[in-house]
């Protein structure tokens, strides 16, 4: 007798097969063509070339010359700006203040990994002492 091998209990009911339902009848199936599928050309893309192309930039285009004399911004930009600046450093100040958390969460996970495998090397210290006085005899 296998592992997997057994016999089923025979329940002496025998059930009746469920009735089928009816099944509607299928449209007809289209007939095949016989005729060859024509062939179908693929369009030319035409290249228009309407524009120049761009020039080649220099760093020196790009600076501005310094301006000389004060720089004028209107009141409410520049309480805007202030807001703005405010809001940076108040937001800079959070994230060190996260980094500073992960940081000390990471020192005491660290902390505790190096205790549990303090404990484990004592454990298993342990556990070949007595083995050895146990076998030894």
């Amino acid at each position: 007798m296998g592992l997997f091998s057994f016999k089923k209990k025979d329940t002496g009911m025998d059930l009746p097969p469920p009735p089928m339902p009816e099944m509607p009848e299928l449209p007809p199936m289209p007939e095949p063509f016989d005729e060859q599928p024509q062939e179908i050309e693929e369009p030319q893309m035409e290249q228009h070339h309407d524009f120049e192309p761009m020039p080649e930039e220099h760093e020196e285009e790009h600076h501005r010359p310094a301006r000389k004399g004060p720089l004028f911004v209107g009141v409410q930009d520049y309480q805007q700006l202030l807001n703005s600046v405010a809001s940076i450093k108040g937001k800079l100040a959070e994230t060190d203040d996260s980094f500073k958390k992960l940081s000390d969460i990471k020192t005491a996970q660290d902390k505790a990994l190096e205790d549990w495998h303090a404990v484990l090397g004592n454990v298993q210290k342990k556990l070949s002492y007595v083995d050895d006085v146990l076998f030894e005899r």
